[in-house]
């Protein structure tokens, strides 16, 4: 069954259009097995840094719930996957490979948005702004996030890393220790790079980002 359905992932990659190499192949393949093999215990690791069991498993991910005990991912209900089926079915995940801090990516995903009169709803950095934070990318990334037109309550979700623990129990009784959390807060105006924190929010935003960590 698994090389009958990985020909089936050809078959619907070779249908797109796009011309794959065998290197395109072997490295689709490998991400493909590692599902395959791994099931519910695949977790991510950064190549070379032995550092796996510091992460999550799929299983674990797909078992944390929100404050008030309810499942938050695609596979809790028949209606958040049916959504996330028909999304994909429709080819609405575009990947775009971009600088956060480049003179291209973000305005050119703004222009198009404000072309077809889309809106960003929510923006997601990963952990991105560790890497630019305190650089002289900073100041170029902020821009680039004012060039995208957001909804009125647009989002911004990024990771805490090694979470100050205690001062999240605090805020949080009953939360489970956890070396990373995810915080989401609505965009405050945008002013001065220097008004930001670490994470891009504003220092000076009316309530703890704590208070929604998801």
């Amino acid at each position: 069954m698994y090389q009958a359905d990985f020909a089936a992932v050809k078959q619907k990659l070779a249908g797109y259009g796009v011309r794959l190499d065998s290197e395109d192949l072997r490295k689709i393949e490998y991400v493909y097995r590692s599902f395959h093999s791994e099931g519910l215990d695949l977790r991510f690791s950064s190549l070379g840094r032995n550092n796996a069991s510091q992460y999550p498993t799929f299983e674990s991910l797909l078992l944390q719930t929100d404050r008030a005990g309810k499942l938050q991912n695609y596979l809790g209900d028949e209606e958040s996957f049916q959504w996330m089926k028909q999304f994909e079915a429709e080819n609405r995940l575009i990947p775009i490979v971009g600088d956060f801090s480049g003179p291209h990516a973000f305005k050119a995903v703004g222009a198009f948005l404000s072309k077809n009169g889309l809106k960003v709803s929510t923006f997601y950095t990963s952990n991105v702004e560790y890497y630019l934070f305190g650089g002289p990318q900073w100041a170029a990334y902020l821009q680039n996030v004012r060039s995208l037109p957001l909804q009125d309550k647009a989002v911004l979700s990024a990771p805490i890393l090694q979470a100050p623990v205690r001062l999240i129990h605090r805020q949080l009784p009953g939360i489970a220790p956890h070396r990373w959390f995810r915080i989401s807060q609505r965009f405050s105006p945008m002013k001065r790079p220097e008004e930001f924190g670490s994470t891009g929010m504003s220092s000076t935003a009316s309530s703890s980002p704590f208070k929604q960590t998801i």
